[in-house]
C-alpha cells in the first residue's frame, strides 16, 4: 500500500469518486471548483488505485479542510478511508500547517 499526492485530480480519483458518490450515493454534481484548489491522494494496492481525498485551504473556514473520501467498494474494510484521512494529516504537518 502507497500514497500518491496530485497538484491535479488524476483520472483515477475521479472514477473513484463517480462509482461511489455518483453511482451508489447518488449524487449528480460531485465535481466542483474546488477540485482545481485542492490537492488530491490516491491509495494504491499492488499499483491499483483504491481509495482517495482532497484537501485544501478554505478561506471561508480559515482552516484546511479534508474531504471527498472514497474507497472503491471491493477494497473497504481494510481501514484505507482512515489510511486516507492520516496521509492528508501528515502531509499537512509535513507542509508545516500547524495544529
Amino acid at each position: 500500500m502507497f500514497i500518491k499526492i496530485y497538484d491535479e485530480i488524476s483520472q483515477e480519483a475521479k472514477a473513484i469518486r463517480k462509482s461511489v458518490f455518483m453511482k451508489e450515493q447518488g449524487f449528480k454534481y460531485e465535481f466542483d471548483e474546488t477540485d482545481h484548489l485542492a490537492k488530491h491522494m490516491l491509495l494504491f494496492e499492488d499499483d491499483i488505485p483504491v481509495a482517495t481525498c482532497r484537501f485544501f485551504f478554505s478561506v471561508e473556514r480559515d482552516c484546511y479542510v479534508i474531504g471527498r473520501i472514497a474507497v472503491s467498494k471491493e477494497f473497504r474494510g481494510k481501514q484505507y478511508g482512515e489510511k486516507m484521512l492520516q496521509g492528508a494529516e501528515k502531509q499537512l504537518v509535513i507542509s508545516g500547517v500547524k495544529e
